[in-house]
């Protein structure tokens, strides 16, 4: 999977182990990890507000991230120095 992913981890969940988090994040190149504090497994129930921040911010990305290569392709345009 060469996708940009979001994991959202609870901090203090005792059904995954940071590790293994950890591992997937690994395994997915182009993988995001946070870990929501005060959170264990169900962290959407848990910490809904905290859930949605960090989804926002990921979109956030996603949509920058596109926007720039759509701006790159376009012809006529130089490709952006990063």
């Amino acid at each position: 999977v060469n996708v940009r992913t979001l994991l959202l981890c609870g901090a203090d969940d005792a059904l995954v182990a940071a590790t293994d988090q950890r591992a997937m994040q690994q395994a997915l190149p182009r993988a995001e990890l946070v870990f929501i504090p005060r959170a264990g497994h169900m962290i959407t129930l848990e910490r809904p507000g905290s859930v949605n921040d960090s989804l926002h911010t990921f979109l956030k990305k996603a949509i920058d991230e596109q926007s720039d290569t759509e701006q790159d392709t376009r012809p006529g345009t130089a490709a952006r120095q990063r």
